[in-house]
């Protein structure tokens, strides 16, 4: 009986940290000129993130930001208009405090054709001088492609013309013929909010280990976006997108 009590209380123990550490955050951080709702992910182990994609309008030295942080929260750091590059402030609450990186990237349209390849000498990884793409909670640990590794996860491309199509390789990562049973989204449109789905990858449509698509566009269209919309299981590469004009 005692074992069985003082299993309980380090049980106990451990939620009280978990909920104790997940009390310390943002519960809301809004970007003006944003191009969809951002996203505040509570991490356990590492710094928490706030991730914003905002549109080629917007001045990312003078960002114009409003947040709310949870009950009782202090923020032990001010948090600056230049959003040149990730900032970084510390949450407390009572006598601990979380970590946290905030992330504003912009989304710039690059000239067509438009041509993206991922490797090791050219990773996937975002920076304020990035032109034609933009990550949206993709995994960084697989910088020689764009790897999606969680529901909700994107990735968006922008240009400056008008296009005929878009090509792209999507690849299940598991054993060769290893088939797709998740969701995954590939959308468009001419104005980075409003958008229209192009193709629907599910089990109805699946894909397997290695996959190249085309799809066409409407002459309006200056925004593509690939979303994994329903992860189950497995993990989703993304590389060498082709955009072209017509």
């Amino acid at each position: 009986m005692k074992h069985s009590k003082k299993i309980c209380l380090l049980a106990l123990l451990a939620m009280a940290c978990s909920v104790n550490t997940f009390a310390q955050g943002f519960a809301s951080f809004d970007v003006e000129g944003s191009l969809f709702k951002s996203s505040i992910k509570n991490i356990k182990t590492g710094p928490s993130k706030v991730e914003v994609i905002v549109g080629n309008d917007v001045d990312l030295k003078n960002v114009k930001f409003k947040y709310k942080l949870l009950s009782a929260c202090r923020l032990e750091d001010k948090i600056d208009k230049n959003f040149t590059s990730p900032q970084k402030v510390e949450i407390s609450k009572n006598a601990t405090s979380k970590d946290w990186t905030i992330l504003v990237k912009k989304l710039q349209p690059a000239t067509l054709p438009l041509d993206i390849s991922f490797s090791n000498d050219d990773p996937s990884i975002y920076n304020s001088s990035t032109k034609g793409w933009v990550t949206f909670n993709t995994d960084e640990g697989k910088p020689q492609v764009v790897r999606f590794g969680n529901s909700d996860v994107s990735f968006l491309v922008a240009f400056d013309g008008e296009a005929k199509d878009v090509s792209y390789d999507l690849k299940v990562v598991g054993a060769k013929g290893t088939e797709f049973d998740g969701k995954f989204e590939v959308s468009a449109s001419p104005d980075g909010k409003n958008w229209n789905t192009i193709v629907t990858y599910d089990s109805k449509t699946p894909f397997s280990t290695d996959n190249s698509f085309t799809n066409e566009l409407e002459s309006d269209v200056r925004f593509v976006k690939w979303t994994y919309v329903t992860r189950e299981k497995q993990n989703v590469n993304l590389n060498n997108i082709i955009v072209s004009p017509k």
